[in-house]
Formats: structure tokens, C-alpha cells, sequence
């Protein structure tokens, strides 16, 4: 593990530098992110429902699944079916021997951001905060490494992705609890989509799903 005086740093760093542009040069597994907004994007395109969206994934997106769509779907659809407001870390408590207990602590403190920030914009920095720590500490060669980098990834470009969304349909991401939470809970379904699989086509499904089935 890294210093923990470097991960200093590298938050100052991100932090002075502070957008999009900075992480994805310093997370070496930002494409989870890239990749999880170019798939959601074609699965709303697509029409693509809490039912189909596995299958339009891979069918009508072009996700490479490795398997048969019929496998793909089987595989995770139960990923799909958990209820969307389950902390982070209940989803992943299977998984608790895999992690280390400070790798696993960010999925807690995951959590503590659904459940703190005051809107969107602070999700963001909060979350920010998180992925700088990340980028200092973990190696990304590593399986639980790459998959926390991966699902941080996937968080910010998420938030992105939906800020546009509710923008260009005229809705808001900051006025009232109820409507910006929408938004963060589908962040942190996207994230624990991407956690439990391990791939960015189950993380979009999961995303287009929330958004399907959440309150507005």
C-alpha cells in the first residue's frame, strides 16, 4: 500500500485540479467509466427495461459478455433484482473476506455519501474525495484494487451522465431531498452493479434499471 502521505498529495493534486480531466489521467482504470456511459446511453436509446436490459446490452449495445446473452442474463440479472436503496455495503457483505477491511471501508464510506451529501454537486466532491484516496493507496493490478478503482470510475462518469440527463430534461439535480437522491441512489446502484460483476455492461443494466424503477 501506498504512503499515506501521497495520498495526501495526490487529493491536493486532484483537487486543485479539480474536474473531469484530472481523474481520468490519474485513475488507471478509468475507462470502467467510459465505457458504463457509452453502453447506459445506448440502453436508454434503446428503450431497454428493468426485463430486457441484460439482453439489449449485449444484443443491441454490442457488449462483449464473453458468453451466451442467455448466460449473461442468468449471471446477473439477480444483481438487477436487488432493491436499489440497499446500502453499498449490505450489497457486498457477501464479499467482505475477499476485501481488506480498509478495502472495504470504501464501500462504507459510499454509503455515508448517499447518505450525507446535500446534493449532487457535494456527491460529487464527496466522491471525489474517495477516488483521490483510491488512486494514492490502491494497486491497480490488483483484483480488489482495479475494482474499487473501477467503481469509483464508474461513480463519477454516472453523476455525470445523469447531471446531463436531468438537464437536458428540464428537471434539477439540487431542489428538494427526494429529487436529487433519485440521482445519487442510481450513482451508487451503478457502482455496485460494476462491484458485483466485475464488468461495465451488468454496471449500465443496473443503472437503466434504477432509473426505471426509483421514485422520481
Amino acid at each position: 500500500m501506498k504512503s499515506k502521505s501521497l495520498a495526501a498529495a495526490v487529493v491536493l493534486l486532484l483537487g486543485s485540479t479539480y474536474g473531469a480531466s484530472a481523474f481520468a489521467a490519474a485513475n488507471p482504470v478509468d475507462t470502467a467509466g467510459i465505457q458504463h456511459n457509452m453502453y447506459l446511453g445506448c440502453l436508454l436509446d434503446t428503450g431497454a427495461t428493468q426485463a430486457t436490459s441484460l439482453a439489449y446490452v449485449v444484443d443491441k449495445c454490442g457488449f462483449d459478455a464473453g458468453m451466451s446473452t442467455e448466460q449473461f442474463v442468468k449471471a446477473n440479472q439477480p444483481i438487477l433484482d436487488i432493491e436499489p436503496t440497499m446500502p453499498l455495503a449490505q450489497k457486498m457483505a457477501s464479499q467482505r473476506g475477499r476485501y481488506s477491511a480498509y478495502e472495504f471501508s470504501f464501500f462504507e464510506r459510499i454509503d455515508q455519501v448517499v447518505a450525507k451529501a446535500a446534493d449532487l454537486d457535494q456527491a460529487d466532491a464527496m466522491f471525489a474525495e474517495l477516488e483521490a484516496e483510491a488512486i494514492a493507496q490502491l494497486d491497480a493490478k490488483s483484483r480488489n484494487g482495479k475494482a474499487i478503482l473501477g467503481g469509483l470510475s464508474v461513480a463519477r462518469h454516472s453523476s455525470q451522465f445523469w447531471a446531463k440527463h436531468v438537464a437536458e430534461t428540464g428537471g434539477t439535480s439540487s431542489t428538494g431531498k427526494r429529487r436529487w437522491w433519485h440521482w445519487v441512489i442510481i450513482v451508487a446502484v451503478d457502482v455496485g452493479g460494476y462491484l458485483l460483476s466485475e464488468n461495465v455492461g451488468t454496471a449500465a443494466s443496473a443503472s437503466n434499471t434504477a432509473h426505471e424503477i426509483l421514485p422520481p
